[in-house]
């Protein structure tokens, strides 16, 4: 265990991490001069605030479009508040070769670190894609450009792994905003204690991420193969989510309408555009 002073808050405050897996199950310890509680701190950047709370900010139609999403294997969470600053050479020089490579590929894609570890030895990290639902492992700083040639044309040059489990992706991105640092690394030890308890650990994986836009909405929850995005998730909405979750899992065409219960905190959809949401919600509303 480790001692490390956060950006939470100005007081002398302590967060310890046991652990860096996939599976993060992460402990909070508090500790304040001023003898501030936790429930103040709730209030501030938590699920208790006013913005949260109050739904200051309509979450429908807040997620810039794009069609595939590319989450970085880095094995940890202590991300600097500009990722990829501070993780080593080769995911420094993947994120920048296909962040330079946008323009060129024949689809909108998103990029982020997770928590996820990579499997392989050596300088090379795995790479999951989505919606394929595959895995690329060993890329590096010298194959890179081989991956990203794989993209430009019909035919798949670079090998890859179809994954055995779908993912929640939770933002809990300490460094770039503190409301994510704080509600991520709980939903993520609420979802793993539910996955748990319902037996579906071999199917459900949970995992954080790098920032994915959108701090006034945390806790930020992203579905994955569907790529359906939730906004102002807190630990109560947890049976929800999964229940949803497991009900698209087990379709045969993964279409399952979003419950009533939930439509109100959805954010977007990976292959919606801002204006595609808000009409499906505008619909669903007056029909309801």
């Amino acid at each position: 265990m480790f001692l490390r002073r956060t950006i939470f808050s100005n007081k002398p405050f302590y967060l310890s991490l046991f652990s860096f897996k996939s599976n993060i199950n992460i402990n909070f310890s508090y500790k304040y001069s001023d003898m501030q509680d936790i429930e103040d701190l709730d209030k501030e950047i938590g699920f208790s605030r006013e913005e949260l709370v109050n739904k200051i900010k309509d979450p429908k139609g807040s997620v810039q479009f794009y069609e595939r999403h590319f989450f970085l294997c880095t094995g940890h969470q202590d991300w600097c508040k500009k990722f990829p600053q501070g993780e080593n050479d080769s995911i420094i020089a993947i994120t920048t070769a296909l962040k330079e490579s946008k323009k060129e590929l024949p689809f909108k894609a998103k990029l982020s670190g997770c928590t996820i570890s990579t499997q392989n030895e050596g300088n090379g990290i795995d790479i999951i894609e989505y919606p394929k639902g595959v895995i690329y492992r060993n890329v590096s700083q010298d194959n890179v450009g081989t991956f990203l040639d794989s993209f430009k044309s019909d035919e798949a040059t670079f090998p890859t792994e179809k994954l055995n489990k779908s993912h929640i992706m939770v933002c809990a991105h300490k460094e770039k905003d503190k409301r994510c640092g704080y509600c991520g690394p709980k939903l993520m030890n609420k979802f793993n204690e539910k996955i748990e308890e319902l037996g579906y650990s071999d199917k459900i994986e949970v995992a954080g991420t790098t920032h994915v836009g959108g701090h006034s909405y945390a806790g930020n929850v992203l579905l994955y193969p569907g790529g359906d995005w939730f906004g102002y998730i807190t630990e109560n909405e947890c049976d929800d989510i999964l229940s949803y979750f497991n009900n698209i899992l087990s379709s045969d065409d993964n279409q399952i309408e979003i419950p009533d219960n939930l439509i109100s905190l959805w954010r977007g959809k990976m292959g919606l555009t801002k204006d595609q949401v808000r009409e499906k919600v505008d619909s669903y509303n007056n029909n309801n």
